[in-house]
């Protein structure tokens, strides 16, 4: 099976991408927080395929999720900040498997979780989102020019 290749564009005219950024209050595992958001929220969020970035040799991935707001037809995804290693294992490396770990946002490492929306104009308000659990959503936006643009672009 031959594998595709991707292209990455230069986007000069791209507009910047909103995104929140969510901390937690006290370090718990991510199946109990969305097990929380699940409780208080219309529309649960599921797991989907992991968002997946590349460097060198290593492939890092981050836990997605994502749900549907059927009243405005809006897609939620969040996105685990801190990632797990996939490597192939050799018999060099056969114990390093998850020894390595990546950001999304190598800057923002006290964040816990990005969410991220199809809207332009993302209003994260819409989720209840268990106050006692994480700090208020901070917004952020993302420039064309960082690499995290080019991964959330390869992974739409």
């Amino acid at each position: 099976m031959a594998k595709t290749k991707k292209i990455r564009l230069d986007c000069n005219d791209c507009e910047p991408i909103n995104i929140g950024l969510i901390r937690l209050k006290h370090p718990i595992p991510a199946h109990l927080f969305f097990f929380k958001i699940n409780r208080y929220t219309a529309f649960p969020f599921y797991r989907i395929e992991n968002f997946m970035t590349r460097n060198a040799a290593i492939e890092y991935e981050f836990l997605c999720m994502q749900a549907q707001d059927e009243k405005s037809e809006n897609i939620y995804q969040i996105i685990a900040n801190k990632s797990f290693v996939k490597r192939n294992n050799t018999a060099l490396n056969l114990f390093e498997g998850v020894a390595d770990q990546s950001y999304l946002l190598e800057d923002y490492q006290d964040v816990d979780f990005l969410i991220k929306t199809k809207d332009s104009y993302p209003d994260f308000s819409l989720i209840l989102l268990p106050e006692n659990a994480i700090f208020p959503i901070q917004e952020y936006q993302i420039q064309p020019n960082e690499l995290i643009y080019q991964y959330i672009q390869e992974n739409e």
